[in-house]
């Protein structure tokens, strides 16, 4: 896994998958948390996680296809742990090695006050991403900006 968040560094990200009634997995596992990684100090300041995603699903049929569900986390100004992005994407239909990109976003702050706190206290976050981004519009949700 890759990614480009370029104003931040120092990043870590949970995933988990969300799936239909029908689908149940087999092997693997359903969420996850990958190391810290730092921005490549060459030209290209791409953040990478070595880390393998594994699972296998079953089903019925086809309704309810299953998602991966990422939150990307890093330190705020004091060192505190916030959400630098949220993303969903369906899983791809055949094994194997894949490469899907992930349009990213956040929520924002929706008043004044709110605006001027998120660099004093806690930023705005989703309380359960995985209910919260399956079959998700970020406007469905609430103010965002995209990373």
């Amino acid at each position: 896994m890759g990614s480009v968040f370029p104003e931040f560094d120092e990043l870590y990200c949970k995933y988990c998958f969300v799936y239909g009634l029908d689908w149940a997995p087999t092997t693997g596992l359903e969420e996850g948390i990958s190391q810290i990684t730092s921005k490549n100090r060459g030209a290209q300041q791409d953040l990478v996680w070595n880390f393998p995603i594994d699972i296998t699903f079953k089903s019925t049929n086809p309704h309810g296809w299953p998602q991966i569900v990422v939150s990307v986390y890093g330190p705020d100004l004091f060192g505190n742990d916030v959400v630098r992005g949220y993303g969903a994407v369906h899983v791809p239909f055949t094994p194997g090695r894949h490469r899907r990109t992930l349009p990213m976003f956040v929520p924002e702050s929706t008043s004044k006050l709110q605006k001027f706190t998120r660099y004093t206290a806690q930023q705005s976050c989703l309380a359960t991403p995985s209910a919260d981004l399956t079959g998700f519009r970020p406007s469905d949700i609430t103010k965002t900006s995209t990373l």
